[in-house]
């Protein structure tokens, strides 16, 4: 995934600060809205269960094999 701290060859740790940054910020602004808004509480953890179910998707299974089919690719 894009990770702005590090670049496209980020690595783990970098990844995790990011990760822990966007949490922290998506638990602030959850903590600060107004009882009138927690009506979205659960609107917005289904999207951040599905950007994460995304996010997994992308670096278990779609990146391995784009990176394993362009090496193919420059080997040929």
């Amino acid at each position: 995934m894009l990770t702005p701290l590090a670049g496209p060859d980020s690595g783990p740790a970098a990844n995790l600060g990011w990760g822990a940054i966007n949490l922290a910020a998506a638990s602030a602004l959850v903590a600060f809205a107004g009882r009138a808004q927690r009506r979205m509480l659960l609107p917005f953890t289904l999207g951040c269960a599905a950007f994460a179910a995304w996010a997994l998707l992308y670096e278990k299974v779609i990146a391995p094999r784009a990176a394993a089919s362009r090496a193919s690719d420059v080997s040929s």
